[in-house]
Order: structure tokens, then C-alpha cells, then sequence
């Protein structure tokens, strides 16, 4: 499960909120969508939700602050799904 663009990608002082919540709205909202849509038939199935973020996730890069902090929250959803899962096979990345 992974979805990604990488918005504007310039210093905070030349960002407004609405090039985060584009990218947010893809890159977080996009993956938990896809996520609860096919949540039934993957525990169905016995199967596994594997969780896709970037390094960016876990390492900022100057400039793209809201692919960072898209990506950021994507990571941490998945960690909460893990944990909420625990026992069960979920794998995140």
C-alpha cells in the first residue's frame, strides 16, 4: 500500500496549508483509504497489509516539509495499525 507526490516542495516561509493538505490528502488519506476499503477482504483472506512510507519518514530533508510530514503521518498510521494488530500478519516499511 503506497501512495505519493511529492507537492511543492520549497522552504516553510514560502508554503501556505493548503500545498500541505494536497499532498496530505494523497500521500496519508490515500493510503488509509485504500487501507479500510480492502481491510475486510485481507482478514478474510488471512492475508497482510504491508505498509510502503519513505525515508523521509523517518529522516526530514530540507524543502519538502509536506511530503516529510505526509509521509511522517503515513508511517505512524501503519505503526498504530501494527500495534492495534499485534499477533496478527501485518507488516510495515
Amino acid at each position: 500500500n503506497n501512495a505519493g507526490i511529492i507537492g511543492n516542495s520549497f522552504f516553510d516561509d514560502f508554503l501556505e496549508i493548503d500545498d500541505f493538505l494536497e499532498v496530505l490528502k494523497v500521500n496519508t488519506f490515500g493510503a488509509i483509504r485504500v487501507t479500510h476499503i480492502f481491510k475486510p477482504l485481507i482478514k478474510r483472506s488471512r492475508g497482510r497489509i504491508i505498509g510502503m512510507t519513505s525515508i523521509c519518514a523517518r529522516v526530514p530533508v530540507p524543502g519538502f516539509a509536506p511530503y516529510t510530514v505526509s509521509k511522517h503521518a503515513t508511517a505512524a498510521y501503519f505503526d498504530c495499525l501494527r500495534k492495534d494488530g499485534a499477533g496478527r500478519s501485518m507488516i510495515n516499511y
